[in-house]
């Protein structure tokens, strides 16, 4: 479900925001994927000039009705995005950005080429930060949103709430497709 939240999240930038995706940690090895403080997309806004890259935190909860207990999204996903913004370190993004550089080829002349000047060593490239946070529409609760533009942070970004009609099922409904592809 926490992988669901990502690949919805890149859609959700990609489609909506109008970002182009240079990757994610959904692409790497196994390894580098389970490392907690890597951000999960990195993307490019192909509109800015110069071009800005914006990586991208994403948290997700599965929490439903039918569960019986609160959402309280405000005590887990809305905090977790805050946590792992401050852990997000310099040597991080290093590492962010070197998995950029070596994932260019999914995008095509003339973006990638901006996108590879962008990442060469003393290009001064603006970097964003944003948040993408999933949930099941029906725990929505404005009162535990509240946090998300009240808690300070290191980092300065913005938060998207996607909100998911039946979360679990979608997401449950989608991996069994794609079982069927492979």
């Amino acid at each position: 479900e926490s992988h669901f939240g990502e690949i919805v999240a890149g859609i959700f930038s990609e489609e909506v925001i109008g970002l182009k995706k240079v990757y994610n940690k959904l692409s790497l090895l196994t390894s580098e994927n389970a490392n907690a403080y890597k951000i999960d997309l990195v993307f490019c806004d192909p509109k800015s000039d110069p071009l800005e890259l914006v990586f991208g935190q994403v948290k997700s909860s599965p929490k439903s009705l039918s569960d019986g207990f609160p959402s309280n999204h405000d005590k887990s996903c809305y905090a977790d995005v805050f946590n792992a913004m401050n852990e997000y370190l310099d040597k991080d993004l290093s590492f962010d950005l070197t998995a950029a550089s070596d994932n260019l080829d999914v995008l095509e002349p003339p973006l990638r080429d901006r996108v590879r000047a962008a990442l060469l060593p003393y290009s001064h490239t603006p970097v964003k930060y944003a948040a993408f946070v999933l949930i099941d529409r029906a725990t929505k609760h404005d009162d535990e949103m509240s946090l998300l533009e009240s808690r300070k942070n290191k980092k300065s970004f913005e938060v998207d709430v996607i909100c998911v009609e039946e979360y679990r099922a979608v997401a449950d409904e989608v991996y069994r497709f794609l079982e069927k592809l492979k």
